[in-house]
C-alpha cells in the first residue's frame, strides 16, 4: 500500500507536531519590528482611507500584503498585538492545510516547530511579503512532493490548496511565479493525477491574477503599477540594491551556491547571536550550509532511487525559492522548504538499514538539534516579550502634535515606521516612506503636496543614515521647506515640524533633555593622571584659555563626562576600574555608584532616555555587552535599564553620542580598521539598516572623541592623534575634510581626551 494510502494516524500523532509549533510561535509573536511590515500597516490603513493602491499610494512590491493589512486592520484596529496574533493564526493555518491535503504530518510538523524557534532570525512572525511566499511556498512545494514521491492522487482540496498557494506565493512575490510554475507544472508528470486537472488549476491561480490587473487598468492605477513595480524596480532601485537575475538564477542552479564561504564563516556549534543583521544568522555550517546540504540529499535520495521526476522537481524548485534573496528574511521560504526537506529524509532514513539510518539522522538531526536550541535560548531570554511601547509612545506624541484632529497629514521620513497605522492620520503625498530610492523619484510629486495641505505633522529623522546615504542630504529639500514654512515643535523625546494652524502657543522646540542649548558648542579637555585641562574653545589654545583642577588620580582611573545634574554643563568624574567605583563631580554635591567593575570593562555614559540628566553604564569588550543604567539610580537591574550585544570583535572601542539630534544618547563602536558604527535608530542592532557605517582615522593609536562641535544639537566624531592632535568632523558628514573640519594641536602623549561644555 502506498504510504499516502496508510491507516490514518490518532490526531494527536498527526497535529502535535503543530501544537508544539502554535505554542512557542505564540510566546515569540509579538517580538520585533521591521520597516517593511510597518509600510505595508501604513499602506493598508490608507487603503482603508479610500486611497488606491499604486494610482494614490506609491509601492513597488506586489499588492497582496497590503491588501491582507488592509483586512487586518479593518477587523483587528490600530492594534499591533492583534495583528501579530492573526498572522500567527493564518501561519498555523497554512501549516495545518499543507500537513492534512500532503499527508506529510511528520515532514510538515518538524519543519514548523524548527521554524518556530528559529523564525526570530528571519522576522517569521511579522506581515512581511516573504512570510506570504513562505507559507505558498511550502504548500506548494510539499503537496507536489507528496504527488511525485508519494503517489498522492488529485483532490477537490489538493486543487483548492494549490489554487489559493499559487495565487497567495505569486501576489506576494513576484519571483513566486516561476515557483508555482514549475509545482504545478511538474503535477505534469505525475501519472495519478489527470493534465486536465493541471489546466484547470492553471486557470484557478490565472483568473484572480487576470481579474485584479483587469481592475488596476479600468481604475487607471495599471501605468503606476508598471511605473513603480517594474521601471522603479529595475532602474532606479537598482542603483541602491543591484541584483542580476541571471547571475542569481546561475549561482542557484549550480547546487544552490552551496559553495560560498559565507556558510563556513562560523562552525561553532554552539554559536548565538542576538537578533541582528550581523553576524547573519544563515552564515553559520549548521543553518545556511546544512539547508543546502539537506535539499542537495534530498535530490540525490530519490535520483538513486530513480524517481527522477522527484529528484529534478526538488531541485528545481529548492533553486528558485532564494532568488530574492539567500539569507535574512528574504531566505525564509528556503528555508521552511529545506526544513521540510530534513523531516523527509529523516522519516525516510528511519525505515533503511543501520548504516544508512545513521548517516542521514545524523546529518540532518545534529543540525536540527543546535538550530533548536539556539532558537531556544533565545526564546528564553526574550519569550513573551513586546516591542511595541516604543512604537505607541511615539505615535502617541504623534497625535498631541496633531491635535488630534482627523484633516490633518502626516509625513514621517525616512521611515513611515507604523505610524500611519498607529495614528490613523493619511500620508501627505502618495510616500508613506521617503527612502532615499524614493525621495529620487518622488520629490516632484512631495514637495508640492506638502507646500499644498494646509495641516501637516512632519516627523523627520535628519540625523539619521540610510545605507550609508545621509537623511540630511536625501531629505534636504523637505528638511528647507521645513525650516522655512513650518514650526518646530517639541512633544516628549520628539522634536517634530508642524504647520501654523497646528502650533501650541509657548511649545517651541525647547531644550531637549541632554542636548545642549543651540550655540552650547563642545570643547576639548585632557585628563592627565588626575589633573583635567578643560579648553574654552576648540583650537590651537594658549595657557589662559584653560581651566585646571584635580579630580581623582588612583592609577586605575579612567575619566569620564557627563551632565550629572541637568544643568546643562558638563562634569568630570572618574571611574576606578579595579573596584567599579564610580566618582562624579556634580554641582552641589558628588556622587559615587558602584557599577561595572569586571577585569576589562569600560565606563561609558549618555541620557539613555531623554531624561536631561546623563547616566552611566559598562561596555564589556568580552563579549560585546552593554550594561546601562536606563533609570539614573547607579545599580543595574535586568527589568528597569537596558542590555545591548552589540560589538565584541577584538580591538572594539565604545563610543556614544546624540547622533541624531533626538535628546537621546546612543551607542557605538569603532573598530580597529577605524570603521565606526553607530547605533543610529537606537535599537542596539549592529546591522547595516539601522546603523552608520564610515571610516575616520585610520593611524594606530588614535582615540576616538564625540562632542557637538558646532550647538547644533547632534553630536559629531573626531580623532585625538598622537597625544597632542585634534581632527574634529565639523559638518557631520562621517569624513575629514580640508578647509570645512577642524584641525589643532592640545595635548601631551599620554594624555586622555575628553569633550564637553564645560
Amino acid at each position: 500500500m502506498d504510504r499516502a494510502q496508510r491507516a490514518p494516524q490518532p490526531v494527536i500523532q498527526q497535529y502535535g507536531l503543530l501544537g508544539v509549533y502554535f505554542v512557542i510561535a505564540f510566546l515569540l509573536h509579538n517580538h520585533q519590528n521591521f520597516c517593511d511590515e510597518g509600510s505595508n500597516l501604513d499602506l493598508g490603513t490608507s487603503v482603508l482611507k479610500g486611497l488606491h493602491l499604486y494610482r494614490d499610494l506609491f509601492e513597488n512590491h506586489f499588492p497582496l500584503p497590503v491588501y491582507l493589512s488592509a483586512a487586518l486592520v479593518f477587523f483587528t484596529g490600530p492594534s499591533l498585538p492583534l495583528v501579530r496574533l492573526t498572522v500567527l493564526l493564518v501561519e498555523t493555518a497554512a501549516f495545518f492545510v499543507t500537513m492534512r491535503v500532503s499527508r506529510l504530518f511528520f515532514p510538515v510538523g518538524f519543519a514548523a516547530v524548527v521554524w518556530a524557534l528559529i523564525s526570530p532570525y528571519y522576522f517569521g512572525n511579522l506581515l512581511l511579503y516573504d512570510n506570504l511566499a513562505m507559507m505558498g511556498g511550502l504548500a506548494l512545494g510539499a503537496v507536489t512532493f507528496a504527488a511525485l514521491a508519494r503517489g498522492l492522487p488529485a483532490s477537490r482540496s489538493m486543487f483548492w490548496c494549490l489554487a489559493v498557494a499559487g495565487f497567495v506565493a505569486s501576489m506576494s512575490n513576484p519571483f513566486f511565479a516561476l515557483a508555482t510554475f514549475i509545482a504545478t507544472g511538474a503535477l505534469f508528470f505525475a501519472p495519478q493525477i489527470p493534465k486536465a486537472f493541471v489546466l484547470k488549476l492553471w486557470i484557478a491561480i490565472a483568473l484572480p491574477i487576470v481579474t485584479y490587473f483587469t481592475y488596476l487598468a479600468a481604475t487607471g492605477a495599471l501605468g503606476s503599477f508598471y511605473s513603480y513595480v517594474i521601471l522603479f524596480n529595475t532602474v532606479t532601485y537598482q542603483k541602491y540594491a543591484p541584483l542580476s537575475i541571471v547571475q542569481v538564477i546561475r549561482t542557484q542552479l549550480e547546487l544552490f551556491d552551496i559553495f560560498n564561504p559565507d556558510w563556513l564563516r562560523s562552525v561553532n556549534p554552539w554559536r548565538f547571536n542576538a537578533i541582528s543583521f550581523s553576524p547573519i544568522f544563515d552564515q553559520w555550517i549548521f543553518s545556511g550550509l546544512f539547508y543546502r546540504i539537506t535539499a542537495l540529499l534530498a535530490c540525490l535520495l530519490f535520483a538513486v532511487r530513480r524517481n527522477y521526476r522527484t529528484a529534478v522537481f526538488l531541485y528545481l524548485f529548492a533553486a528558485v525559492l532564494p532568488l530574492r534573496g539567500d539569507e535574512l528574511f528574504h531566505a525564509s521560504p528556503f528555508v521552511v522548504f529545506c526544513l521540510f526537506l530534513a523531516g523527509v529524509l529523516i522519516q525516510e532514513g528511519i525505515s533503511m538499514p543501520l548504516p544508512w539510518k545513521a548517516a542521514l539522522l545524523t546529518v540532518c538531526g545534529v543540525p536540527a538539534i543546535l538550530l533548536s536550541l539556539a532558537g531556544a535560548r533565545y526564546l528564553a531570554a526574550h519569550a513573551l516579550q513586546s516591542d511595541f511601547d516604543g512604537l505607541v509612545g511615539e505615535a502617541g506624541l504623534l497625535k498631541q502634535a496633531a491635535r488630534n484632529r482627523g484633516d490633518v497629514r502626516l509625513g514621517h521620513y525616512p521611515g513611515g515606521n507604523y505610524m500611519h497605522f498607529l495614528t490613523g492620520l493619511r500620508p501627505i503625498s502618495k510616500f508613506v516612506d521617503f527612502y532615499p530610492w524614493v525621495a529620487e523619484i518622488g520629490r516632484a510629486d512631495e514637495d508640492p503636496e506638502l507646500a499644498r495641505q494646509p495641516n501637516v505633522v512632519l516627523a523627520i529623522d535628519s540625523g539619521g543614515v540610510v545605507w550609508g546615504y545621509p537623511n540630511y542630504s536625501s531629505l534636504a529639500s523637505e528638511i528647507s521647506y521645513a525650516q522655512k514654512h513650518l514650526i518646530k515643535e517639541r512633544f516628549g523625546w520628539m522634536s517634530v515640524y508642524v504647520s501654523p494652524s497646528l502650533a501650541v502657543p509657548g511649545n517651541r522646540e525647547a531644550v531637549p533633555g541632554s542636548r545642549e542649548a543651540p550655540g552650547s558648542v563642545f570643547k576639548p579637555g585632557l585628563y592627565r593622571q588626575g589633573q583635567w585641562l578643560l579648553a574654552a574653545k576648540a583650537g590651537n589654545v594658549a595657557g589662559a584659555d584653560v581651566k585646571v583642577y584635580g579630580f581623582g588620580g588612583n592609577p586605575d582611573d579612567l575619566p569620564v563626562t557627563g551632565n550629572w545634574d541637568g544643568s546643562g554643563k558638563t562634569r568630570v568624574g572618574v571611574y576606578r576600574s579595579s573596584s567599579g567605583e564610580w566618582l562624579l563631580d556634580s554641582a552641589g554635591a558628588g556622587k559615587t555608584y558602584r557599577f561595572g567593575g569586571q577585569p576589562g570593562d569600560v565606563p561609558v555614559t549618555g541620557d539613555w532616555n531623554g531624561s536631561g540628566t546623563a547616566k552611566i553604564g559598562i561596555y564589556r569588550p568580552s563579549t560585546g555587552e552593554w550594561l546601562l543604567d536606563y533609570d539614573g539610580d547607579g545599580t543595574f537591574n535586568p527589568v528597569r535599564d537596558k542590555t545591548y550585544k552589540f560589538g565584541g570583535d577584538s580591538g572594539d572601542m565604545p563610543v556614544t553620542g546624540d547622533w541624531t539630534g533626538a535628546g537621546i544618547t546612543r551607542i557605538g563602536i569603532v573598530r580597529r580598521s577605524y570603521l565606526w558604527i553607530l547605533d543610529i535608530a537606537g535599537h542596539g542592532q549592529l546591522d547595516d539598516t539601522s546603523c552608520a557605517r564610515f571610516y575616520f582615522g585610520g593611524i594606530p593609536g588614535d582615540i576616538p572623541v564625540i562632542g557637538d562641535w558646532t550647538g547644533e544639537g547632534r553630536s559629531k566624531v573626531g580623532i585625538f592623534r598622537r597625544g597632542n592632535s585634534w581632527l574634529l568632523d565639523m559638518d557631520g558628514n562621517y569624513k575629514f575634510e580640508e578647509g570645512r573640519d577642524m584641525f589643532f594641536f592640545f595635548g601631551n602623549p599620554g594624555d586622555r581626551p575628553v569633550a564637553g561644555n564645560w
